[in-house]
């Protein structure tokens, strides 16, 4: 699998940064501001899709329809979860060391359902800027994950077929989306267990980037200092 790869494609929440705790707290926040309670099982069923899929769930089954609209509890998500961004983020162990050592070797992208402000003030505060060639965000595709227009969008900005494509996820719905796009699908278990992603249609499951070094074959590091970010 690895010997055919031209080009890694990053899920940010939960494969880059550690924040799909941030995102949960953050929308528990928007809800709760309508006396709306929500199943912690219902964010898990979300994780990985956009906000607006979410929301419009939420208050579907969990509201009459009149209390509030999805759009209005996505924008207050948002700016909770901004507020929350710079205060606690931190990426994932291994993350930044790994992303500078394959930027020589790869081509790099990154394909998030999370909107571009947020994308990019994790860039600035993990100085991960220069480092991607091509970036993909909910806002520049009609569909989300798990359906696999962000990685055909992504694998297309970087010139490569999605069959050359690593894909690195640690969500079930960007699994499905990787390998419906024809990506090669590596799970990262930060959010869901081994078992969970395998069946999901994951190519391989690690439980953190230094197993990733190993397939990869990188015998020299480029590395990070992952505590002062």
């Amino acid at each position: 699998m690895i010997t055919e790869i031209e080009a890694i494609i990053f899920d940010m929440d939960g494969v880059i940064v550690d924040t799909e705790y941030l995102h949960i707290k953050a929308a528990d926040r928007a809800c709760r501001a309508y006396d709306i309670t929500v199943p912690r099982s219902v964010w898990y069923q979300f994780v990985g899709k956009p906000d607006k899929a979410a929301f419009a769930h939420v208050v579907k089954t969990l509201t009459d329809g009149t209390v509030v609209t999805s759009e209005t509890l996505a924008a207050l998500k948002d700016r909770h979860y901004s507020a929350l961004l710079t205060d606690h983020i931190r990426p994932v162990p291994g993350a930044l060391d790994f992303i500078r050592s394959a930027r020589p070797r790869f081509r790099m992208g990154l394909a998030t359902s999370g909107i571009r402000q947020d994308q990019a003030r994790v860039f600035e505060l993990l100085g991960l800027n220069g480092l991607f060639d091509a970036v993909i965000t909910v806002e520049d595709v009609v569909n989300g994950k798990p359906h696999p227009e962000p990685y055909l969008r992504a694998a297309e900005r970087l010139g490569v077929l999605p069959a050359k494509s690593l894909v690195i996820e640690d969500a079930v719905n960007g699994i499905y989306a990787a390998k419906a796009a024809g990506c090669k699908a590596v799970g990262i278990t930060t959010s869901f267990p081994p078992d969970v992603l395998r069946k999901a249609g994951a190519d391989a499951v690690v439980d953190g980037f230094e197993a990733l070094f190993t397939a990869l074959g990188f015998s020299d590091r480029c590395l990070a200092d992952d505590k002062k970010k």
